[in-house]
């Protein structure tokens, strides 16, 4: 959850791993990169204020 909520933190939208676990979260776009839609920064902030 670290690297997530430094991604919000920064204003970060895109992010290289290849730790597929990110796939659930984020949008693949090819392999080991990622991106952080709008959509989806929404509701992660929402979770992460309930922590």
């Amino acid at each position: 959850m670290k690297s997530l909520s430094t991604l919000l933190r920064h204003n970060i939208n895109y992010l290289a791993s290849f730790d597929s676990g990110f796939e659930c979260i984020l949008d693949k776009i090819e392999d080991g990169i990622y991106r952080l839609s709008q959509g989806k920064r929404n509701n992660l902030e929402k979770i992460l204020m309930e922590e």
